[in-house]
Parts: structure tokens; sequence; C-alpha cells
């Protein structure tokens, strides 16, 4: 913990003399995640990914970091920017997975149609994979309204044994009226 205070610092001076050092900018990036300051960690990713040539890899640290600091766009930004016709079968399918994990099928299922076209097994198991979220998407859907439903009968429930509770005092308070 002691060494993660200093780092900034030590991999700032790394990177004075050598600005394309990608390593020493995804140290300085990580330091700076983990102590909290994202929008900071997110502009040194950002600058290793340029540097880098949009690497994959970096792209998908990327993606997670935008993610964490809850700007949706800018991560869909970057998928849009990943998804060009320069990109290989393999970072498609990575970019696909990044869509499917967004909620963003349609996307995703594009983008298997097209992995499709040159390598038909590939594009077959994507389109797999997104049509097996489609199901437990479509699940989860199921589940909740149930669930919903059983919360909104139960309330029924409730309110028609408080009514007939209310009724039965109401009938013993007329029965005994001299009692009271």
């Amino acid at each position: 913990l002691a060494a993660l205070r200093h780092l900034p610092v030590a991999v700032q001076k790394v990177l004075e003399l050598d600005p394309d050092h990608i390593d020493a900018r995804l140290d300085l990036a990580r330091g700076l995640r983990m102590k909290g300051r994202l929008p900071e960690a997110i502009a040194q990713t950002r600058s290793a990914f340029d540097r880098a040539g949009q690497a994959l890899d970096l792209a998908e640290e990327l993606f997670y970091l935008l993610l964490e600091a809850d700007d949706q766009q800018a991560a869909l930004d970057l998928l849009t920017l990943l998804d060009d016709e320069r990109s290989d079968a393999d970072a498609l399918v990575s970019v696909a997975r990044l869509y499917r994990g967004l909620g963003r099928l349609v996307e995703a299922r594009a983008l298997a149609q097209r992995i499709g076209k040159s390598d038909a097994d590939l594009g077959t198991l994507l389109e797999g994979e997104i049509a097996l979220a489609a199901g437990v998407l479509g699940i989860l859907a199921i589940i909740g309204i149930q669930l919903s439903s059983k919360q909104t009968n139960n309330h029924a429930i409730q309110r028609t044994t408080a009514a007939h509770l209310a009724m039965d005092l109401i009938e013993r308070m007329r029965a005994n009226t001299s009692e009271l």
C-alpha cells in the first residue's frame, strides 16, 4: 500500500522520459483508479489505447472503466470505433460480446452475422451465445413478472383479510351494543 502511494509519481517520471510507454501509462491509470480518481484513470487508459494503435486488450480495459464511471454512451462509442471493416474476426467477437454484456443484442447479432460471412463456425457459435443471452433475459423478465404478480396477489389477500376482520368486528359490536 505504501508503494502505491508513490507509484503515480514514479510512473509519471517514466512518462516524462517516454510519453509512449504504454505499460507505464496503464500502471498510472490502475494506480489512479485504486485511489478513486476514475476520470484521470480513464484519461490515462484512453491515452494508452490511442498510443497503442487501439489495441483490443486496452479497449476492453477502457470499456470497463467507462462503465464503472457510469458513462455507457462513451462505452458504446468505443465499441462503435472498434466495429470497423479493418477489425479481424477475433476483435469483432470481443466487441459483440461486449455489446451482449450491455444488453445490446441487436448490435451483437449484426456483428455475429458479419463474422459468419467470413467464418461460419465462429459466427454460428456467437449467434448461439447471443440467442442464449436473449433467452436468459426473457426468462428473467418472466420471473420478474411472476414475482410482481405474486406480490400483488399477496397484497390483495391481506386487504381482503383486513376487510373481513373489520366487518367481523363491526358485526360483533352491533350484536353486543349493551357491552359498549
